[in-house]
């Protein structure tokens, strides 16, 4: 039996990348970036059962959001902010020569933020964010519902120009990861 010195294992196992190995390594952080964030919209099903009542549980008091107006377009603004960002990011990616290395780490960055996200609502329950909002909890009854609403949520990217409308992840909103997510790839490229 041979054994390897220290310097040839190293050797062998940092071997240059193939063409086949950064496709596999890339449809790995694919596929746990996709599951991460199917993970996340069934949380969001399950947080949104425990939605607090507005009666009992009034807005959080917010010293700047009580001092300034309501402003009904802000949120879908947010969200042509983060096409915006997302398109810009697609263009870098694009032109870059190592986008394949940079796709791979997005993506398992995205899944790993996603997925702290999902500890965050499961253990936070706060109150509506104001009485603008129309949050009631929901249930969605059956497992199967409840997967069918996870997957209305993830194939729409959770954005509510596309329809989705939930309630109880306030905490740590998904827009705000998916911007802040977003501005970091495109400042470190």
């Amino acid at each position: 039996m041979h054994l390897l010195s220290r310097e040839d294992l190293i050797r062998q196992v940092e071997s240059p990348d193939t063409k086949l190995k950064l496709f596999i390594k890339l449809t790995i952080a694919f596929c746990y970036c996709m599951c991460s964030l199917l993970i996340t919209a069934f949380v969001m099903v399950l947080v949104h059962d425990r939605v607090p009542d507005m009666k009992t549980y009034p807005p959080l008091p917010d010293i700047v959001l009580d001092n300034l107006p309501l402003i009904p377009w802000a949120f879908q603004f947010c969200e042509v902010i983060a096409v915006f960002l997302a398109a810009l990011w697609f263009m870098i990616l694009f032109f870059h020569k190592h986008r394949v290395v940079i796709m791979r780490r997005m993506f398992s960055l995205t899944g790993t933020v996603f997925l702290l996200r999902c500890i965050t609502m499961l253990i936070t329950s706060l109150s509506v964010p104001g009485p603008h909002l129309e949050c009631r909890s929901q249930s969605y009854g059956t497992f199967m519902a409840k997967l069918q609403q996870a997957y209305h949520i993830w194939s729409r990217f959770g954005m509510s120009v596309h329809g989705v409308r939930t309630c109880g992840d306030y905490m740590f909103s998904g827009h705000t990861t998916a911007l802040t997510l977003l501005n970091y790839f495109i400042n470190e490229c």
